[in-house]
């Protein structure tokens, strides 16, 4: 008895400790009837919205919000987060799901009948319509609300990014390097495959220099006219792969 206490103990603490929850994987067939696997999109970068509904008047506004937070980072994050709208579990049904998302003016990107309860929601700590969730691309939970209209969602997201993107380099998307770095006003690229797109953001993910990469392996970048201070890297390739990288522009005087 001491045991499964102490268990429930700390399932209750690592969901209520922010950010410190390695989000279960799951496979589910959505909507249109094609597998989705968490894990494969986690891996390729992306940041990963899930939204639990019955669906009711109630879910709404979360839903919503959640959208209007994909919508905001796409300019800076295109294609980078995603929304899956899930029904809370059998009984359930694609078509009344679907309708009720096209109803409020949506268009996820995955909706999911939840027939067998594949997204069961007891693995992300329980029940409550909505229940929102946010997990980042190294697989943590940053946010998971019960019955929520949203809020603090986009910042979650926002850190979920962030915080992902500290790590030196996201090795499931595109892989290059920098050098040199620290830099002072001029660094090079290199890519293991050819270069689409390169995007400098400052660490609050304000753009400042879009680059269009031309199909090559190699980029040489000049970031003269910004100040000194901590900046992210990212780059696609041309396989579609994502990956980011943090540099230091160091004071030259």
């Amino acid at each position: 008895m001491k045991n499964i206490l102490a268990s429930i103990v700390l399932i209750f603490l690592s969901y209520n400790s922010f950010g410190q929850t390695i989000a279960p994987d799951f496979t589910a067939t959505d909507c249109n009837g094609d597998p989705q696997n968490l894990y494969t999109e986690l891996n390729n970068g992306k940041t990963v919205i899930v939204i639990w509904v019955m669906p009711c008047i109630g879910c709404i506004q979360g839903t919503l919000e959640a959208d209007s937070t994909r919508e905001s980072l796409s300019v800076t994050y295109p294609n980078d987060v995603l929304v899956w709208i899930v029904d809370d579990g059998p009984p359930s049904n694609c078509a009344t799901l679907t309708n009720w998302v096209s109803s409020i003016g949506l268009q996820p990107q995955r909706t999911f009948g939840n027939y067998n309860n594949e997204i069961n929601q007891d693995n992300y700590g329980g029940f409550g319509m909505p229940h929102m969730m946010v997990v980042g691309a190294n697989k943590q939970i940053y946010y998971n609300e019960f019955n929520t209209s949203g809020v603090g969602l986009y910042d979650a997201v926002q850190n979920a990014i962030n915080l992902t993107t500290g790590i030196p380099e996201l090795k499931s998307g595109a892989e290059f390097t920098i050098s040199p770095n620290p830099i002072n006003d001029l660094f090079s690229i290199t890519a293991v495959e050819a270069i689409e797109t390169v995007q400098i953001t400052t660490m609050n993910g304000q753009v400042i220099k879009v680059m269009n990469g031309a199909g090559t392996h190699s980029q040489i970048v000049q970031l003269n006219d910004v100040p000194p201070g901590n900046y992210l890297v990212r780059i696609r390739d041309s396989k579609g792969r994502n990956a980011i990288q943090k540099i230091t522009k160091v004071n030259t005087q």
